[in-house]
């Protein structure tokens, strides 16, 4: 369910107890109580009127939120299968497409620091989020790769040359682009691999075993996927002879 719902936030309207929208804040509870597992909002600014308008997208299945993340390319797709064309041949999305819904994903500022004026106590208001200004951040060159020295036949690791401190970001300026596979193409490469010609001779079986080792699997957004940071794949890195094409390739892939 899609609603209207007022005019949109900005970062100095009041909580929503104490706005004149404070009827907005009733009708989400109410959605969640009558069982909605998912509620968003999102703004648009385009329809003409003197500020942006916020809409309200209710969903029954937590399943959902796997297309609403969905990547440009797959929601325009969706739109191309399911949309009907018009008597002249062209499309009837003359003001929606996939780029379009990627600015949907997430609620806008105003939207969020309104929702953490009426609750301050949620974690992520607490917390926020992004990149925490106060923190260290220790450049790569303060990290070394040789062989362990706790014993033989243990293979190289990374190690400190100097003390970290805790809670420290480590390379922060090239850990941001990992490789990120959505769960459309997580479900792809898995339907491949089912194929033994595409697992054992198109690096399906070194790319699952790549992606076990060194990867991280989530499933905050229902449908299993999975990241891959560059700092974890330091190790594979320096066993293979080409490891600075390795870097670049993934960096490259990260940012696509």
């Amino acid at each position: 369910m899609i609603s209207q719902v007022g005019e949109a936030n900005s970062i100095t309207s009041p909580s929503g107890e104490f706005s004149i929208d404070k009827n907005r804040i009733k009708f989400i509870e109410t959605l969640v109580s009558l069982g909605f597992s998912t509620v968003r909002d999102y703004e648009e600014s385009h329809s003409g009127f003197d500020a942006a308008w916020q809409f309200v997208a209710a969903f029954k299945s937590f399943d959902n939120n796997v297309d609403w993340f969905a990547n440009s390319p797959m929601i325009d797709l969706k739109m191309h299968q399911r949309g009907m064309m018009l008597k002249s041949g062209g499309s009837p999305f003359h003001h929606f497409d996939g780029v379009t819904m990627k600015s949907f994903r997430y609620p806008s500022k105003g939207s969020e620091v309104a929702f953490c004026r009426l609750r301050p106590d949620v974690k992520d208001c607490k917390n926020g989020h992004g990149f925490d200004p106060e923190r260290h951040n220790i450049p790569m060159s303060s990290l070394e790769v040789k062989t362990s020295s706790l014993g033989e036949n243990v293979g190289r690791g990374v190690f400190a040359k100097r003390h970290i401190p805790q809670n420290s970001y480590i390379g922060l300026d090239k850990l941001i682009p990992p490789i990120y596979v959505s769960p459309y193409a997580y479900d792809i490469s898995t339907e491949l691999n089912k194929i033994s010609l595409v697992y054992s001779n198109f690096y399906g079986k070194k790319l699952e075993t790549y992606a076990n080792v060194y990867g991280h699997y989530f499933s905050r957004h229902v449908s299993r996927r999975f990241l891959l940071l560059l700092l974890f794949l330091v190790n594979f890195c320096c066993k293979s002879q080409n490891s600075q094409k390795l870097i670049s390739l993934l960096l490259f892939a990260g940012r696509n």
